[in-house]
Protein backbone atom coordinates (compact mmCIF):
# COMPACT_ATOMS: atom_id res chain seq x y z
CA UNK A 1 0.00 0.00 0.00
CA UNK A 2 2.38 2.81 0.81
CA UNK A 3 5.86 1.52 -1.75
CA UNK A 4 8.28 3.74 -2.92
CA UNK A 5 5.69 5.16 -5.61
CA UNK A 6 3.64 6.15 -3.37
CA UNK A 7 5.75 8.22 -2.30
CA UNK A 8 6.06 9.80 -6.01
CA UNK A 9 2.61 10.27 -5.98
CA UNK A 10 0.73 13.41 -5.99
CA UNK A 11 -1.96 12.35 -4.28
CA UNK A 12 -3.14 9.35 -2.38
CA UNK A 13 -6.76 8.58 -2.42
CA UNK A 14 -8.90 6.15 -0.34
CA UNK A 15 -12.16 5.64 -0.27
CA UNK A 16 -14.02 5.18 3.23
CA UNK A 17 -16.98 3.47 3.77
CA UNK A 18 -18.73 3.44 6.97
CA UNK A 19 -20.23 0.87 7.64
CA UNK A 20 -23.47 0.02 9.80
CA UNK A 21 -25.35 -3.47 10.94
CA UNK A 22 -28.57 -4.96 11.89
CA UNK A 23 -28.65 -4.80 14.84
CA UNK A 24 -26.00 -2.08 14.98
CA UNK A 25 -25.54 1.79 14.22
CA UNK A 26 -23.85 4.40 14.23
CA UNK A 27 -24.63 6.21 17.16
CA UNK A 28 -22.69 9.90 15.34
CA UNK A 29 -23.96 11.60 12.62
CA UNK A 30 -22.59 12.19 9.01
CA UNK A 31 -21.17 15.49 9.70
CA UNK A 32 -19.10 14.01 12.79
CA UNK A 33 -18.18 10.61 10.72
CA UNK A 34 -16.78 13.47 8.29
CA UNK A 35 -14.53 15.54 10.90
CA UNK A 36 -13.47 11.45 12.18
CA UNK A 37 -12.17 11.02 8.78
CA UNK A 38 -10.79 14.60 8.15
CA UNK A 39 -8.75 14.14 11.40
CA UNK A 40 -7.59 10.83 10.21
CA UNK A 41 -6.60 12.46 6.64
CA UNK A 42 -4.89 15.49 8.03
CA UNK A 43 -3.09 13.03 10.72
CA UNK A 44 -1.33 11.10 7.78
CA UNK A 45 -0.32 14.51 5.45
CA UNK A 46 1.22 15.29 9.04
CA UNK A 47 3.15 12.45 9.34
CA UNK A 48 4.30 12.04 5.44
CA UNK A 49 4.54 15.89 4.82
CA UNK A 50 5.10 16.76 1.21
CA UNK A 51 6.44 12.99 0.46
CA UNK A 52 2.54 12.45 -0.22
CA UNK A 53 -0.70 13.94 0.07
CA UNK A 54 -3.45 11.85 1.22
CA UNK A 55 -7.28 12.30 0.57
CA UNK A 56 -9.92 10.49 2.24
CA UNK A 57 -13.31 10.20 0.20
CA UNK A 58 -16.26 9.52 2.44
CA UNK A 59 -19.35 7.54 1.10
CA UNK A 60 -22.85 8.02 2.21
CA UNK A 61 -23.47 5.14 4.95
CA UNK A 62 -24.17 1.56 4.40
CA UNK A 63 -26.12 -1.25 6.07
CA UNK A 64 -24.58 -4.56 5.86
CA UNK A 65 -27.30 -7.65 5.67
CA UNK A 66 -26.26 -8.94 8.76
CA UNK A 67 -25.88 -8.80 12.50
CA UNK A 68 -22.27 -7.43 13.71
CA UNK A 69 -22.00 -10.79 15.66
CA UNK A 70 -22.38 -12.26 11.89
CA UNK A 71 -19.20 -10.48 10.46
CA UNK A 72 -16.99 -10.54 13.82
CA UNK A 73 -17.52 -14.06 15.23
CA UNK A 74 -14.38 -16.22 16.17
CA UNK A 75 -13.35 -19.23 15.13
CA UNK A 76 -11.14 -21.77 16.46
CA UNK A 77 -8.89 -21.53 13.45
CA UNK A 78 -9.01 -17.63 13.32
CA UNK A 79 -10.87 -14.48 14.24
CA UNK A 80 -13.44 -12.51 12.55
CA UNK A 81 -13.74 -15.57 9.95
CA UNK A 82 -16.19 -13.51 8.24
CA UNK A 83 -14.95 -10.66 7.83
CA UNK A 84 -14.13 -10.41 4.39
CA UNK A 85 -17.90 -10.77 3.67
CA UNK A 86 -18.55 -7.46 5.32
CA UNK A 87 -15.80 -5.91 3.16
CA UNK A 88 -17.44 -7.13 0.28
CA UNK A 89 -20.88 -6.20 1.22
CA UNK A 90 -20.13 -2.37 1.73
CA UNK A 91 -18.04 -2.09 -1.89
CA UNK A 92 -20.67 -3.74 -3.36
CA UNK A 93 -23.58 -1.50 -1.44
CA UNK A 94 -21.58 1.91 -2.20
CA UNK A 95 -20.91 0.52 -5.77
CA UNK A 96 -23.31 2.90 -7.43
CA UNK A 97 -22.13 5.72 -5.30
CA UNK A 98 -18.50 5.57 -6.31
CA UNK A 99 -15.93 4.88 -8.82
CA UNK A 100 -13.57 2.73 -7.16
CA UNK A 101 -11.46 3.29 -10.73
CA UNK A 102 -9.94 6.49 -8.76
CA UNK A 103 -8.52 4.57 -5.88
CA UNK A 104 -6.02 2.82 -8.03
CA UNK A 105 -3.44 5.13 -7.56
CA UNK A 106 -0.54 3.45 -9.17
CA UNK A 107 -2.67 2.34 -12.09
CA UNK A 108 -1.40 -1.28 -11.53
CA UNK A 109 -5.24 -3.10 -12.10
CA UNK A 110 -5.85 -2.91 -8.03
CA UNK A 111 -7.48 -0.34 -5.84
CA UNK A 112 -4.58 0.51 -3.23
CA UNK A 113 -6.93 0.02 0.00
CA UNK A 114 -10.75 0.17 0.85
CA UNK A 115 -10.93 1.52 4.65
CA UNK A 116 -14.49 -0.01 6.12
CA UNK A 117 -15.27 1.92 9.41
CA UNK A 118 -17.66 -0.13 11.25
CA UNK A 119 -20.12 1.04 13.83
CA UNK A 120 -20.25 -0.46 17.15
CA UNK A 121 -17.47 -1.07 20.01
CA UNK A 122 -14.23 -2.80 18.86
CA UNK A 123 -13.05 -6.27 20.51
CA UNK A 124 -9.72 -4.75 21.26
CA UNK A 125 -10.97 -1.99 23.37
CA UNK A 126 -12.55 -5.25 25.42
CA UNK A 127 -15.81 -5.75 23.90
CA UNK A 128 -17.03 -8.95 23.34
CA UNK A 129 -15.35 -11.81 21.05
CA UNK A 130 -18.19 -10.89 18.63
CA UNK A 131 -17.17 -7.73 17.60
CA UNK A 132 -14.63 -6.89 15.47
CA UNK A 133 -10.84 -6.49 15.87
CA UNK A 134 -9.35 -3.47 13.58
CA UNK A 135 -7.25 -5.11 11.73
CA UNK A 136 -5.56 -5.06 7.31
CA UNK A 137 -6.67 -8.26 5.23
CA UNK A 138 -6.98 -8.98 1.47
CA UNK A 139 -9.62 -10.17 0.17
CA UNK A 140 -8.43 -12.94 -1.96
CA UNK A 141 -7.06 -15.03 0.88
CA UNK A 142 -10.89 -15.94 1.50
CA UNK A 143 -11.11 -15.95 -2.30
CA UNK A 144 -13.35 -13.23 -2.35
CA UNK A 145 -11.19 -10.56 -4.38
CA UNK A 146 -13.92 -8.36 -6.27
CA UNK A 147 -13.69 -6.41 -9.59
CA UNK A 148 -15.38 -3.10 -9.94
CA UNK A 149 -15.01 -0.19 -12.16
CA UNK A 150 -12.61 -2.44 -14.20
CA UNK A 151 -10.14 -2.77 -10.74
CA UNK A 152 -9.50 -5.15 -8.38
CA UNK A 153 -10.65 -4.97 -5.08
CA UNK A 154 -8.48 -6.57 -2.48
CA UNK A 155 -6.86 -4.88 0.16
CA UNK A 156 -8.64 -3.17 3.30
CA UNK A 157 -8.76 -2.03 6.38
CA UNK A 158 -10.88 -2.31 8.97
Amino acid sequence: MFSALTALLAVFRMVVIPAQFQNTHFSCTETELETIVLKAQDYFNDQFGRQCEFSFDLTPSVTLPKDLSYYGANYSDRKDALLYEAVRDACLQSSEDIDFSVYDNDSDGEVDNVFILVAGMSEADGASSDCIWPQHGLLKDSGAELHLDGKTVNSFTV
